[in-house]
């Protein structure tokens, strides 16, 4: 808990600067509930880290990060990683960051274009810190400012959710409202210059016609969240977006 709840120092820069990798924000920690994206799935596994991977019982964060080490950085297939140092692989590392990495901050061009951007993370996201692509916010205002990245991009977190974007109360097990349609506004903004709400609409729905809406909650545009002010907790009417204390 605490190395995952902890940021990662790398011992070199990679790709547009970045020295650290945010730690996983709290949350989800208790959901063991075969949903595949959960803390078992994706960090702790069933058994220990093995060699080869043993993809039934190990973390996806295992199979992720030995493959890559194996087959991208080291490109030796049977190398063993428990002797991996990336210092001896930093020209290589570097490498593959540039060719990988979504981490420039310099979205002039694409500003000048006219282009909209919609990012929304995922608190819960086991697969990755959803502090990554808010740290990766920031640094686009820093670069641009603030002003013109409220012309163009727009980030909304959206709480509880995991990797796929599903989740599930850790009290009473009930579906998490999580489902939201970003492309039709996007599509009015870039199309017609409507902005989205600071407030985006998240159901869970029926599986079956007519898809009725059993629950909802705002997604709220950062740096708000989602308070629950009281009355009925599955109805968004019950929240309101409130800024993030902090």
């Amino acid at each position: 808990m605490a190395t995952i709840h902890s940021p990662y120092q790398f011992s070199f820069p990679l790709a547009n600067g970045l020295t650290s990798y945010p730690q996983w924000l709290w949350g989800h920690e208790n959901s063991l509930d075969n949903t595949a994206v959960n803390l078992e799935r994706w960090v702790t596994g069933t058994a220990n880290p093995a060699i080869p991977p043993n993809p039934t019982a190990n973390a996806t964060q295992w199979l992720y990060g030995n493959n890559w080490i194996r087959h991208a950085i080291v490109k030796d297939p049977n190398y063993d990683v428990r002797t991996y140092d990336p210092q001896n692989f930093r020209a290589r590392v570097q490498q593959t960051s540039e060719l990988i990495d979504s981490t420039n901050p310099d979205l002039s061009a694409f500003f000048a274009r006219g282009g909209k951007l919609i990012l929304r993370e995922n608190a819960a996201d086991r697969a990755q810190s959803a502090l990554m692509g808010i740290d990766y916010y920031k640094a686009v205002v820093a670069k641009s400012g603030q002003t013109a990245v409220n012309q163009s991009v727009r980030l909304y977190v959206s709480p509880g959710s995991t990797h796929t974007g599903n989740s599930r109360s850790v009290t009473d097990q009930t579906p998490v409202p999580t489902m939201v349609d970003l492309l039709a506004p996007l599509d009015l903004w870039a199309t017609a210059g409507q902005a989205p709400d600071d407030a985006l609409m998240q159901t869970v729905k029926g599986t079956v016609p007519p898809f009725a809406t059993k629950a909802s909650r705002p997604m709220c545009r950062y740096p708000h969240y989602p308070q629950f002010n009281g009355g009925d907790r599955l109805q968004a009417s019950g929240y309101t977006c409130v800024p993030l204390q902090p």
